[in-house]
């Protein structure tokens, strides 16, 4: 005659000391503030590369202080970029400063920021895998 009772079932906890295992942790943190001029006679001042392509890198926070910025993958053909809203677009996409807030971006990319038409600051934080 069937029970409802449960019988005991046996149950082995063990912890995995694999390498595979564990999840990866930030080893390193790195901060930069740039200053973007776009009125500048040298055009690095203008844009600046904020990240080469770097496979530890587990995230990128970007905080505009001043003004608007542009964020681009590759080299930017103009700066300051002059775009409007008619057109021509701007190089990338924009970053629209917003006190406190940062744009943040997971993945080894490398990136640019461009100035658009004031001269702003630009907080880069980035976190590296150990």
């Amino acid at each position: 005659m069937p029970t409802d009772e449960l019988t005991e079932i046996p149950v082995h906890i063990q912890n995995w000391p694999d390498a595979w295992a564990k999840p990866p942790t930030i080893k390193a943190t790195t901060i930069k503030t740039y200053i973007l001029n776009p009125a500048a006679s040298d055009t690095t001042q203008r844009w600046a590369q904020i990240a080469e392509y770097e496979p530890k890198r587990a995230r990128l926070a970007i905080q505009p202080l001043d003004a608007n910025v542009t964020l681009t993958l590759e080299q930017p053909q103009t700066s300051p970029d002059t775009s409007v809203a008619a057109g021509p677009p701007p190089q990338g996409g924009v970053l629209a400063f917003s006190a406190g807030y940062q744009y943040c971006f997971y993945g080894p990319d490398a990136m640019w920021i461009n100035s658009l038409a004031a001269v702003t600051r630009v907080v880069v934080v980035k976190e590296y895998y150990g």
